[in-house]
């Protein structure tokens, strides 16, 4: 992860406004009005990037070790599928690194890179970037720019590996050495 480029929070705060604003004109135009706010550990698991959604349980306020009080990012452990050959499957996930602070009680946005680990291997992570809207009691909007590695559903290492085969045949001798050898690598599932 060390070449990527890094991104300037100030454009990004802009472009996430814009696009929320669109959004909500949208949402307006079409009448349209979530019933309950998402859990966000529910946001950061199962929905893609370019949407915002109304959240719960986002933020909290936390009293400081001086006295003072700051509104803090809440980090839920999430279950993500984990590609290292120890996991190979869904894992817990816990949050690493990224700034939570919404710093000041007037501050109402947060623009942040947040990072998990998986907790079994831990050496597979999670990082999505973010714009956060703090809003009453815990509850914000929340817009996901993106993720990596990306959203969407995954391929178990063991059925790629039953995909190696650079050439499939579909019938004769061919075939039956194929199903021979997928039978031979634990293949259970052989599309053709």
């Amino acid at each position: 992860m060390g070449d990527a480029e890094e991104v300037n929070p100030a454009n990004a705060a802009a472009g996430a406004e814009a696009a929320l604003a669109a959004e909500n004109q949208t949402e307006a135009s079409e009448g349209f009005e979530p019933s309950q706010p998402m859990p966000f550990a529910e946001f950061l698991e199962g929905v893609g990037s370019s949407h915002s959604v109304r959240v719960a349980d986002m933020w909290k306020r936390k009293q400081q070790s001086y006295g003072g009080f700051e509104n803090e990012l809440l980090v839920p452990e999430l279950l993500l599928y984990c590609s290292h050959s120890s996991c190979n499957g869904p894992r817990i996930y816990r949050y690493l690194r990224g700034d939570r602070s919404f710093s000041r009680d007037d501050v109402k946005l947060l623009a942040t890179f947040i990072t998990y680990r998986c907790s079994n291997c831990q050496m597979r992570t999670k990082r999505y970037a973010l714009q956060l809207t703090r809003l009453a009691d815990g509850e914000g909007r929340a817009y996901k720019f993106g993720e990596i590695p990306l959203f969407g559903p995954q391929t178990p290492t063991r059925l790629l590996d039953c995909s190696a085969a650079t050439e499939i045949p579909s019938s004769g001798e061919g075939a039956a050495r194929f199903m021979v050898w997928a039978s031979a690598h634990s293949c259970t599932t052989v599309v053709l």
